[in-house]
């Protein structure tokens, strides 16, 4: 039992913790020597809707957004840094949690992204427009049965429980009577994997995948992965993992019309009818054509952008369930071994600028889908002994890390010389740093014509004239460099073996990109 290990100060390596109650906290921040951090995990729990009558009537799946009140079922479980309430229905890290990672989509994507707020008026109207009634504080079918929800889990998820009894409440309050079921984990395990449960609480996302855009967030959370139950259920139950499909119209963070317009891709796959329209405002997708397309698309591509949005309209439109909270991991580290504190001193991951590196040194998960082992090798450069600094810090001080792998401080979200996080890096290790000297190349080009005209008389006294024009190029290149004082100068062995680690590093993110690409 770590926990019990570092009440004993016992000098545990960086262990990672979900913490379930703030009695932990407390422990550790009594005992000298250690410290710990909490980080929003990314991974979104929530609820499943069916997928029979009435259920697969779109606008009866988007009545539940309107319902469920994310922010109560959130704080049912912990306290506001604990677990964090979701209100956005759409695979990606939502903006109240890590901002700098959901900046990363496309304005053109994140246009289309609703925060959704409770509203009972307009969950009624559209379970009105899909021919039900209400009448006593009970919602009913076109033909008069009772409509009710029943939602099954593992038993041994107490906070997923917990939070989904909220939720639940609160459908049955609006008329939607709703039971949640409690199943012995291996037998959950069994009937949620084989398409027995029409309903679940449960994963949304999960799994090696904290990233935003341009990463495997995006390429691994595909809406019916075994990893995310409470997705998984629509495609249990979609024949060929077709279902209905439509564009929203946005205006204001509201959804005012939906549109629908065919899809074929380009892409190399087995069938490129992604969707088809029956209308102007209502279609098809085929998920299964989808899938395929999506895991062939460059990131950051046309059709890769494409794809995304016809997903996350997808969410919206057809609503495979009501995501409701992501909870926070924690790691707790003897300082005397990996001491993290500069890290949330200089790269805070509520700064947007610095979400990115945040996560991919704080996170196990996080660095694009890598496995936590060599993820613990890629942050083995970010932490040092109390008093040591690490050779990523070095790398920032002294700016060699923009200078001499600038590479490398792409790939962990750092791409530009940044001096603020330079002088709070040296401030906080007590030196002085070395601020990058920057080049600035401009190209200047000169184009001269010349033209010369000739005439040709012939013996038959008409003249023909030949114009030719000769055009000559001139470039000159001037660099300006742009040189600031610099100051001390931090160098160390530790950076040396840091550098050894960061090509390794680098090497095998290379040989997983590749093999990911076979």
């Amino acid at each position: 039992n770590v926990y019990a290990a570092i009440l004993k100060g016992e000098s545990v390596y960086i262990e990672w913790i979900a913490f379930s109650l703030p009695k932990y906290i407390q422990g550790i921040n009594s005992t000298p020597g250690f410290g710990w951090f909490a980080i929003p995990d990314l991974s979104i729990f929530g609820i499943s809707i069916p997928d029979y009558y009435p259920f697969n009537i779109p606008q009866v799946r988007q009545a539940f957004l309107y319902i469920i009140n994310r922010s109560e079922a959130a704080a049912a479980w912990g306290p506001p840094w604990l677990t964090y309430p979701v209100w956005i229905n759409v695979p990606a890290p939502a903006p109240n949690v890590a901002p700098g990672l959901y900046l990363t989509f496309p304005e053109s994507i994140r246009s289309i992204v609703i925060n959704y707020t409770v509203n009972w008026t307009y969950a009624a109207q559209l379970l009105e427009s899909a021919g039900l009634h209400y009448k006593n504080g009970q919602w009913y079918l076109p033909n008069g049965t009772p409509l009710t929800l029943t939602l099954y889990a593992s038993s041994n998820m107490v906070n997923w429980i917990t939070q989904a009894q909220i939720a639940a409440l609160r459908l049955s309050e609006f008329g939607i009577p709703t039971k949640i079921i409690t199943l012995e984990t291996g037998t959950y395990s069994t009937q949620v994997s084989s398409c027995q449960l029409p309903a679940v609480v449960d994963w949304f996302f999960a799994g090696s995948n904290k990233g935003g855009y341009n990463s495997l967030w995006v390429s691994y959370d595909v809406e019916f992965t075994m990893t995310h139950p409470a997705a998984y259920t629509v495609y249990c139950n979609a024949p060929g993992q077709v279902t209905p499909f439509a564009y929203p119209v946005v205006q204001d963070n509201h959804i005012v019309g939906w549109y629908c317009k065919p899809y074929t891709t380009d892409l190399p796959v087995p069938n490129s009818t992604i969707i088809w329209c029956v209308n102007s405002t209502f279609g098809y997708i085929n998920l299964t054509n989808w899938y395929n397309a999506m895991r062939t698309a460059i990131p950051g591509s046309r059709e890769y952008e494409e794809l995304i949005k016809i997903l996350f309209s997808w969410y919206e439109y057809y609503v495979p369930g009501v995501e409701i909270s992501v909870a926070s991991i924690t790691a707790a580290y003897p300082k005397s071994v990996a001491d993290a504190d500069w890290i949330k001193a200089c790269l805070p991951y509520t700064n947007p600028k610095y979400t990115e590196v945040a996560y991919n040194l704080m996170h196990q998960w996080a660095q694009l889908g890598i496995m936590a082992e060599l993820n613990n090798i890629l942050v083995l450069g970010g932490f040092a002994p109390q008093g040591v600094v690490p050779p990523l810090a070095e790398a920032i001080i002294n700016g060699s890390l923009w200078t001499r792998y600038p590479q490398y401080a792409a790939f962990i979200g750092l791409p530009s010389p940044d001096p603020e996080l330079q002088a709070c890096v040296a401030s906080y290790f007590h030196t002085t740093y070395t601020p990058v000297t920057t080049t600035t190349t401009t190209t200047t080009t000169t184009t001269t014509t010349t033209t010369t005209t000739t005439t040709a008389v012939s013996t038959v006294t008409s003249t023909a004239t030949v114009t030719s024009t000769v055009t000559t190029t001139a470039v000159s290149t001037t660099t300006a460099v742009t040189t600031v004082t610099v100051t001390k100068p931090v160098i160390s062995t530790a950076l040396v073996i840091g550098i050894v680690v960061i090509v390794i590093v680098i090497a095998a993110v290379a040989a997983i990109i590749a093999m990911r690409r076979r």
